[in-house]
């Protein structure tokens, strides 16, 4: 399975924490990015990779920007 790696970002685009999953599929790293939204209340987006492969952004304020694949 591929590993999907999530950066929690201020508003500036600087990342204050990451986490790395092991998921089967864009999609299960969609869910997974909502729920990081709601545990840290701090950052403004999650930005998530598949290695080098940027996978989608998930904002606080629209959860349907920056989907690619």
């Amino acid at each position: 399975m591929p590993i999907y790696t999530f950066y929690m970002c201020h508003a500036d685009g600087s990342a204050n924490s990451l986490e790395a999953f092991d998921l089967g599929s864009d999609k299960s790293a969609e869910g997974c990015a909502l729920r990081m939204l709601d545990q840290h209340r701090s950052c403004a987006y999650v930005s998530v990779f598949e290695g080098d492969r940027p996978v989608m952004a998930r904002y606080r304020t629209s959860h349907a920007t920056g989907v690619s694949g």
